[in-house]
This record gives structure tokens, C-alpha cells and sequence, in this order.
């Protein structure tokens, strides 16, 4: 009796786990507003490892593999449960600060207002509405100083400096006109990250734009510096978008540094739109990351937290090995299996660490993450073919008493199916 690799299957799995991260990235990107993703980085593993297990038990139940099929079901569950709770447990580990700076303390907190000036906006906020909002947010935030407020079109001004007013008796003066410049949002931040972003103070900047940035597209500012920058300079890019802003790249804007992205479907809530992305910012000051995405704060390059992810993970993925081989796994086999899996599954933590590191998509990361977990090397049975009275016939373990002595004999080596218990 020969074995090999059950090739089928494991492209199958792959490809089920690389799927499986598109609807997991729903569950995912709900959670990136909340003060906590202990529950959505829980729901995201544990429903991935109870489908896959589906799929697992199928391909056991038809290798024949279970002697004790009680037993194996008993332990499977045990094991998930262990996995769950280890899962909630390390993603709660990971998201307390173990040496909190004097930065993250709200009163140390700054904020920057960046209102788009463009041409455009004499058509989309004739009345400067923008202005009326950016006003209201200041006024009502706790009594600071550091806050600043800018423009934006060709050129990017600043306004009011950062701590050169009271936000209480705050005041903006509205623009008499309105200008004809474009959109040159990427300059603009460029701007805000030179004059009052640094590493010891979280900044959080907020744009109010109706456009697409037109400096981008140019190729005059590199959208990856931004990024970088921000990140670096623990600075959340958050934005309203009215008129016919560029969602998609607000929303992508948001989610590389950890800001929040809001859409006004009406130009009088602008105050209202704003206010949820003060709030909402206010409230992730305590921790921006979890165990599948990015670090926005200031673990950003962290040597601890990517080591504490990498570990995390690797334990994880021991405990989703044992799951993997009580389902499908085959006592004479089960050691080799185990190696690979853990193998695989360490590769997984290793580069969701890495590829997070240069800010890769999230879902390309977390699909080849998931793609990674779900290989599942199994053997598969080729049984020899010997030839009885001039007839071939298969050496089947589960052979009928018809079949010859002689046959019976020639295949000893041939066991009965064992799973892992």
C-alpha cells in the first residue's frame, strides 16, 4: 500500500479559506469604529474554524478514518472552545497598552480641522456651511487649546495655529468669496503633518472635502508617504465627504491610519457628521489594533506587539492543528500532518506581521492568512492491484470474505483505519 498527498483536497482547502475571508472582512470592517474588536476578531476565527471543521469532518467521515466517532466529536468540541477562548483572550491581551505614554491622555490630545476651499464648493456649500461646523465642533469639545484649523485648495493655510486660541470662545470667520483652486488635499496634509503632527502627541486631523484630491492623481504627493507619516506620527486621517467626494479613497484613507471615513447626504448635518468622528476617535485613544490588522498607534513599529502577534498566533494555530487533525487526521499519519499544519500556520503568523508592516491591504492579508489555516495535508490511500484467478481487484481493507487467503495474506500491511484516538 502506497500514501501521497491528497493534492485535491488541499488545493480545495486553500481556496475555501482564501473565500472565506471576503464575508469575514464585513464582521471585520463593522468592528474598526469600536472601542474593543474582542468580539468581531473572536466571531471572525471562530466561525472560519467551525465551517472549515464542517469541511474537515466531511473529508474524515469519507477516508473512513474514525474508530471512536463519539470520542473524536467530544474532544473536537473541547478543542474549539479552547480555541474561542483563547482567541478572546489574546486579542484582550494585545489590545491593553502595557507602557501607556503620556501622549494617549485625552487632554493631550490635538485636533486639526482641514476645510476644503476648492472651486467646487461654490456649488456644493454655497452658504459655507463647512465653517458653521468646524465652529460648533470647537466650541463643544472639551475646554483645550490644541486645536487647529486650515484651508485647502491649490495652496493650504493655516487659519488658527495650533494653541493660539480657546476652544470655548472659539470663532471662525467665514470667507467673503469663494476661490476657483483644485483639490490638493494630499499637499494639504503634507502640510498639517510638518507644522503640528509629532511622535509624542496623537493627532487627529479631519477633513471636510467634496472632491477628489487632484494632487494624487498628479503624482506630486506619494499616497504611501502620507500613510507612513501618519503612522509614524501617531496622526488619524478622519474626513466628511458631501457633493461628490472620492469614497473610496477617504475610506481608504481612514482605515490606513486608523481614522474614520463619514458621508453627508445633507450639507446642514455636516456638525452632526462631525461630531461622530470626534467621538469615535476620542474613544479608539486607548488602543487602534488587534491580532489580523495594522497598529494605528503608537505600537505602529513596535518590536513587543509584533512579536506578541506573531506568538499569539503561533498558539492559536497549534490549537487549530489539533482541531484540524481530530477531525481528519489518522493516527499512522498524524505526526507528519501535525508538522506541516503548524509549520503553515506559523508561516501565517510571520507574514500577517510582516505584510501588515508595509501596510498591504487588509483583506489580501488576512485572505493569505486564512488561505495558510485552512491547508490541510491528508493522505490519500492508493491501494495495489493484484490479480486473483485473472480478475484485478482492488485491495480494499474493507475486502468481502470472498476474496482469496492467499490475497489477505499478501496484504498484512494493510491496517484498519485510525483516527487520532
Amino acid at each position: 500500500m502506497k500514501r501521497s498527498i491528497d493534492k485535491l483536497f488541499l488545493i480545495i482547502s486553500i481556496i475555501i479559506g482564501i473565500v472565506f475571508a471576503v464575508p469575514n472582512e464585513v464582521v471585520y470592517s463593522e468592528s474598526h469604529i469600536a472601542v474593543t474588536r474582542i468580539p468581531a476578531i473572536f466571531a471572525y476565527l471562530i466561525v472560519f474554524a467551525v465551517v472549515m471543521g464542517i469541511i474537515l469532518l466531511i473529508k474524515g467521515l469519507q477516508n473512513g478514518t474514525y474508530v471512536h466517532f463519539g470520542k473524536i466529536i467530544a474532544f473536537t468540541l473541547l478543542a474549539t472552545i479552547a480555541f474561542g477562548g483563547f482567541t478572546v483572550l489574546f486579542e484582550y491581551l494585545y489590545e491593553k497598552n502595557f507602557s501607556l505614554p503620556q501622549m494617549k491622555k485625552e487632554s493631550n490630545t490635538q485636533y486639526v480641522f482641514v476645510i476644503d476651499d476648492s472651486g467646487t464648493m461654490e456649488t456644493n456649500d454655497k452658504y459655507f456651511h463647512r465653517y458653521e461646523a468646524v465652529q460648533e465642533i470647537v466650541n463643544g469639545l472639551t475646554p483645550t487649546r490644541n486645536f487647529a484649523v486650515y484651508t485647502f485648495e491649490s495652496v493650504t493655510e493655516c487659519v488658527t495655529p495650533m494653541g493660539t486660541q480657546d476652544s470655548q470662545s472659539y470663532t471662525l470667520t467665514k470667507p467673503i468669496a469663494h476661490k476657483n483652486g483644485a483639490t490638493f488635499l494630499g499637499d494639504a496634509i503634507r502640510t498639517v503633518l510638518t507644522d503640528v503632527s509629532s511622535d509624542t502627541v496623537q493627532t487627529n486631523v479631519i477633513v471636510l472635502t467634496d472632491g477628489e484630491p487632484s494632487d494624487l492623481d498628479l503624482g506630486s504627493v506619494d499616497y504611501r508617504d502620507i500613510i507612513s507619516n501618519c503612522n509614524q506620527k501617531n496622526t488619524t486621517l478622519s474626513s466628511v465627504g458631501f457633493g461628490n467626494p472620492d469614497e473610496t479613497f477617504l475610506q481608504s484613507l481612514a482605515d490606513d491610519t486608523g481614522g474614520v471615513f463619514v458621508y453627508a447626504d445633507d450639507i446642514t448635518n455636516l456638525t452632526a457628521n462631525m461630531g461622530t468622528i470626534v467621538s469615535t476617535v476620542s474613544n479608539n485613544l486607548s488602543s487602534d489594533r488587534d491580532l489580523l490588522g495594522p497598529r494605528y498607534d503608537h505600537t505602529a513599529g513596535s518590536f513587543l506587539y509584533g512579536f506578541l502577534r506573531v506568538l499569539f498566533l503561533i498558539l492559536l494555530g497549534a490549537l487549530w492543528t489539533i482541531v484540524k487533525m481530530l477531525l481528519v487526521g489518522e493516527k499512522k499519519f498524524m505526526l507528519s500532518s501535525m508538522i506541516w499544519s503548524f509549520v503553515l500556520c506559523t508561516i501565517a503568523a510571520i507574514l500577517c506581521e510582516l505584510l501588515n508592516l508595509i501596510f498591504m491591504p487588509g483583506i489580501i492579508v488576512r485572505a493569505i492568512f486564512l488561505g495558510l489555516w485552512a491547508c490541510t495535508i491528508v493522505p490519500e490511500k492508493i491501494y495495489d492491484r493484484v490479480s486473483l484467478n485473472g480478475t484485478l481487484n482492488s485491495a480494499r481493507e474493507d475486502i468481502g470474505m470472498s476474496v482469496a487467503d492467499d490475497f489477505n495474506n499478501r496484504n498484512k500491511e494493510v491496517g484498519g483505519h485510525n483516527s487520532f484516538l
